[in-house]
Parts: structure tokens; sequence; C-alpha cells
């Protein structure tokens, strides 16, 4: 599914967010970690305890 939607979007580059953990999922489809990247959530306390950001 994820496949099919990443490639039926056109899109040369896909980026994704996952589920602290699910990692190596996302690996196996040829996604890799990021360098760099930048989030704001509405409650930034409970995206750090649940591992979204640091």
């Amino acid at each position: 599914m994820v496949e099919a939607l990443a490639s039926g979007s056109g899109a040369r580059n896909v980026m994704l967010q996952s589920v602290p953990g699910k990692q190596d999922f996302y690996a196996r489809l040829g996604y890799r970690p990021m360098t760099a990247a930048m989030a704001k959530y509405d409650d930034p306390q409970w995206a750090s305890a649940t591992g979204y950001i640091e």
C-alpha cells in the first residue's frame, strides 16, 4: 500500500513520518533516515514523550 501511494503520486521524492520504532519497516521498502528534519506539533510535550521529536 505504501509503495502504491508513493508511486501513484508522481513525485520524485517521498518523505514520510513513521511511528517511533517502525523505521525498519520503511527501510525494507527503500526509505532512508533524513539527516535533518523539523516539525511543529500542537502538543510538543506529547510529541516529545512519544519519541516523535527531541
